[in-house]
């Protein structure tokens, strides 16, 4: 937040991913982020 209480805005590299994932269809996001969620993580050796 800057002085004036106004929170300060993302950066312009963050409004350019948010706008892209706002455009792109709901059930792609879930889809993607389920299958990222199941990735099977390798344990140290």
């Amino acid at each position: 937040m800057n002085q004036t209480g106004v929170p300060n805005p993302p950066p312009r590299s963050w409004r350019a991913l948010l706008g892209l994932l706002g455009r792109l269809p709901q059930g792609a996001l879930s889809r993607g982020f389920g299958k990222l969620a199941d990735a099977q993580i390798p344990e140290p050796p």
